[in-house]
């Protein structure tokens, strides 16, 4: 059973705003979700895109900007969460904090270190059961 019913539309991946001390603001986080959420065509939202602020951010800062947005959002659109991780344990962890956060699906993106060293076809297959194991969709 999915846990968004509807794939098809624009789904923005929003960018952290920070303090002038690198903290997250909340404030100017949870303004930018709201406007987001008002956008035509705009079916979901995603947290902790790959090519954003990400890799600046703790494990538990990455579930508290999910937990944010989520809230924000609460009753109008769901929220998808980045897992952007180098290994499964690690991946596993963001993915049960996000759901904790309220995500309400995965975007899995692949470790950096298959595309350097390569890995066996049955990785793929692992990464994405254990992950899953969360009960969230997953997106790749």
């Amino acid at each position: 059973m999915t846990t968004i019913e509807n794939y098809r539309g624009l789904i923005p991946a929003i960018a952290c705003p920070f303090t002038p001390n690198y903290d997250i603001d909340e404030a100017a986080l949870r303004k930018l979700a709201s406007w987001l959420g008002e956008q035509p065509g705009v079916v979901a939202v995603m947290t902790n895109g790959h090519t954003g602020e990400v890799f600046s951010l703790t494990v538990r800062e990455r579930a508290e900007v999910t937990r944010i947005v989520a809230d924000e959002l609460r009753g109008k659109l769901p929220v998808i969460s980045s897992i952007v991780c180098e290994g499964v344990r690690e991946a596993k962890e963001h993915a049960a904090l996000a759901r904790d956060a309220g995500a309400k699906a995965l975007d899995l993106m692949p470790p950096h270190h298959w595309l350097r060293f390569g890995f066996r076809p049955g990785h793929v297959f692992d990464y994405f059961e254990s992950i899953a194991e969360t009960g969230l969709d997953l997106v790749a």
